[in-house]
């Protein structure tokens, strides 16, 4: 009867690890088909694009005489700058050089790295958008 009891455990075991190998198999297969000629996913190329306008932004935001008195805003404004540029690491090294840009195996392969720093370029994601409301409130009370 244990034994019994101790089999199907194992066998509940090895479908949920199938399982989740079939769910990360799918995310995967997702973001290969959905690069573009660069191996990025459209959505990271849409968060390079407000990244990247969000630092400069926020350098120009840097080099305005009145806001250099605030010395928190500026701390908050390199922080933003930092978490962009954090941000914009990592995208850049979801991206393929051009002689591999046609061999599905590396597009599979930057597929499953895109699949692996899913979560780290969600954090900084969530980061910047935290420090960019709070530089706009600021920004509103500094106008007002």
């Amino acid at each position: 009867m244990a034994e019994s009891l101790a089999a199907l455990g194992v066998a509940a075991n090895i479908v949920q690890f199938l399982e989740l190998g079939f769910k990360v198999t799918r995310s995967i297969v997702a973001t290969y088909r959905s690069t573009n000629a660069d191996g990025l996913a459209d959505r990271n190329v849409e968060l390079e694009a407000s990244a990247t306008s969000l630092k400069l932004q926020c350098i120009q935001l840097q080099n305005e005489a009145g806001l250099r008195v605030d010395g928190v805003m500026m701390g908050l404004l390199m922080s933003c700058i930092d978490t962009a540029t954090q941000l914009l690491d990592e995208i850049d090294a979801l991206k393929m050089s051009p002689a591999n840009r046609q061999e599905r195996w590396a597009r599979l392969l930057m597929s499953a790295k895109a699949h692996r720093k899913k979560k780290k370029i969600a954090d900084l994601q969530a980061k910047m958008v935290e420090i960019k409301t709070i530089v706009f409130q600021k920004l509103q009370v500094l106008l007002l």
